[in-house]
């Protein structure tokens, strides 16, 4: 399942204007086999494992199926660990509706995720 997230501001800076994460259950791995895949897992971290597919798009095994929001921001935070104190004070949307950064919404392939850090203006 691939989802699109959409980063404006200062997040745009950090990643750019969008990234692709695209999440593939354990069992499609034997399918998916690349030599290049750099495991960045730890006793530490969660368990699933991220590759860098190209500079916009992040492959990431999971053991089980399913994607919850808290799942996507976590990788997210492993992915481009300067997000993290942005992340803090961000607000993230899920097709056009405000959720928790820990929320265990499911995520649907052609969700439109965006983070969306403070504004200020005049």
């Amino acid at each position: 399942m691939k989802l699109n997230v959409l980063f404006f501001a200062s997040g745009r800076e950090l990643v750019g204007s969008a990234h692709t994460f695209d999440f593939l259950q354990s069992t499609e791995l034997q399918h998916q086999n690349n030599d290049k895949t750099k495991q960045l897992m730890n006793e530490n971290n969660p368990p699933f494992q991220l590759s860098q597919a190209s500079k916009a798009e992040t492959s990431v095994i999971l053991p089980e199926k399913g994607v919850t929001v808290s799942t996507l921001v976590t990788v997210m935070k492993m992915r481009f660990p300067l997000l993290e104190r942005l992340m803090n004070s961000s607000v993230l949307a899920v097709n056009f509706e405000y959720v928790s950064l820990e929320s265990q919404l499911l995520l649907k392939e052609n969700d439109e995720i965006a983070l969306i850090p403070p504004i200020s203006g005049g």
